[in-house]
């Protein structure tokens, strides 16, 4: 509806390869500004989150957002620590260790 291109690939992929498919083809298209969005993380749960930090490692992002749910209240500070913990444990051996800006 606004006009803003979607680049899907569907569930059941490698979220860093889709991530960086997609940053290919915004690049040669002439965008300049990408968001990949990796909604349904839970910050306990070892594969996905291992998952995104390897998507952090392949693409190298400028900026990595938390955005948690509104209705957990003050457990979002919890989930916010936990899920940069997670980030950080999961970085690939002899990568810098990235967690959320």
């Amino acid at each position: 509806r606004i006009g803003v291109p979607v680049f899907d690939k569907g569930y059941a992929k490698d979220a860093a390869e889709v991530a960086k498919d997609g940053i290919y083809k915004a690049k040669k298209e002439g965008f300049d500004v990408v968001l990949v969005d990796t909604a349904g993380r839970m910050q306990d749960n070892e594969p996905l989150m291992r998952s995104l930090a390897k998507l952090i490692h392949i693409n190298k992002p400028d900026l990595v957002l938390f955005v948690g749910e509104a209705l957990v209240g003050n457990d979002g500070i919890d989930q916010l620590k936990k899920f940069n913990y997670s980030l950080v444990k999961h970085t690939p051996p002899g990568d810098v260790p990235r967690g959320i800006d």
